[in-house]
């Protein structure tokens, strides 16, 4: 069966919400003026990559990158993709917070409800 490209940019719903919103919150945690903040979404052959940019206040500067909510995001992206196929990095350099989500472009082994179907508790 040939691939059209929709089959092939099809994304778990959600997946970019977790990161945009930590930008807008933490660009504007402690700031008034001077707020950043970059997203960039690219697809390549046969990847998709994910990038929210954006300052962070001192006090957050020397802290590790993450919390609960990458913490979840990482764990539905290993439940949806496996180990290796996804990758979510994320780091702090220069007091600027970077996470940089990155998926493959193949026929998404996800429900579309959003849920793995072994995930799906009968009731």
């Amino acid at each position: 069966r040939q691939m059209c490209i929709r089959d092939r940019l099809r994304v778990p719903p959600m997946l970019f919400i977790v990161l945009v919103e930590n930008a807008f919150k933490y660009a504007t945690d402690h700031h008034v003026e001077g707020i950043q903040i970059n997203l960039r979404l690219e697809v390549w052959e046969d990847r998709l990559r994910f990038r929210t940019e954006n300052n962070v206040g001192d006090h957050l500067a020397g802290k590790a990158a993450g919390g609960v909510g990458l913490e979840n995001l990482r764990n539905r992206l290993r439940l949806i993709y496996g180990i290796t196929l996804a990758r979510l990095r994320t780091d702090i350099v220069a007091g600027k917070f970077i996470a940089e989500l990155s998926l493959p472009l193949e026929p998404a082994p996800f429900a579309p409800a959003s849920a793995p179907k072994k995930l799906i508790l009968p009731t």
